[in-house]
């Protein structure tokens, strides 16, 4: 059912031969719908999703974000979202993108976070703190047989002066998944900086679109005749491997 939801790739990017297949796996988006600040109804995740395999990928992780009052989602409320679209093939699945806040750890100690492929976890950070606890939550979800995945670590401003931050997420086991428009310059010239400087010294390990609407999408479009492709296009992104 999946597939009859998808047209054909555009001719020009067909043409080219550029698009995102060499990831596979999209594991971070907000396409499920309602339910955070991505796809605000049903009909928009699916175009969404659709557009995702236009752009290469064969499957698709959705993330909603959970994050306390704000998107207090739950396993249930996401797996209830992903039924409405009503597409149960193994190219579409679910899993959460966790905010690393109050309510984190004791959600650690309950074990019923979702995850995805061998017990990988999402998480996130506020943009303007580091959380104050960080490493000790990292250490917890790695005695609870929990693998943790820093979601764009390019966008918290306050690691750029620190770059030895990143490799200590790194030395903890803590993978590290960029954001692909980061490259483009999307998100602001410092998190360009930053992206590509992780990307040249090899600490990335995943890569995914984020993607929440219509501009990331139209962004992403972009990206196979952009000037950062080759960069990109050649990185050994671990997303097939440890996903597909």
């Amino acid at each position: 059912m999946f597939a009859s939801l998808f047209r054909k790739k555009s001719s020009e990017v067909r043409a080219a031969n550029k698009d995102f297949s060499f990831l596979s796996v999209d594991i971070h988006n907000h396409v499920l719908p309602g339910i955070d600040d991505g796809a605000p109804d049903v009909q928009t995740s699916l175009q969404l999703i659709n557009e995702l395999h236009n752009l290469g990928f064969q499957k698709v992780i959705a993330t909603p974000h959970i994050l306390a009052d704000l998107y207090p989602n739950s396993p249930l409320t996401i797996r209830e979202a992903f039924e409405t679209t009503g597409i149960t093939a193994s190219s579409l699945g679910y899993a959460a993108e966790y905010m690393l806040d109050d309510q984190f750890e004791q959600k650690i100690a309950e074990g019923k976070l979702l995850t995805m492929g061998d017990k990988y976890i999402l998480i996130e950070m506020s943009y303007l703190a580091e959380t104050r606890n960080v490493w000790e939550i990292i250490f917890q979800l790695g005695i609870h047989g929990y693998k943790p995945i820093l979601a764009h670590p390019e966008r918290y401003n306050y690691y750029h002066t620190q770059f030895d931050i990143y490799r200590r997420f790194k030395n903890t086991g803590c993978l590290l998944q960029l954001n692909l428009l980061s490259v483009t310059g999307y998100y602001g010239p410092g998190v360009k900086k930053v992206a590509e400087k992780l990307l040249k010294e090899g600490l990335v390990d995943l890569a995914a679109t984020d993607l929440h609407h219509e501009r990331h999408l139209s962004a992403l479009q972009k990206m196979p005749f952009s000037r950062e492709w080759n960069t990109i296009s050649t990185y050994p992104f671990k997303n097939a491997q440890l996903f597909g």
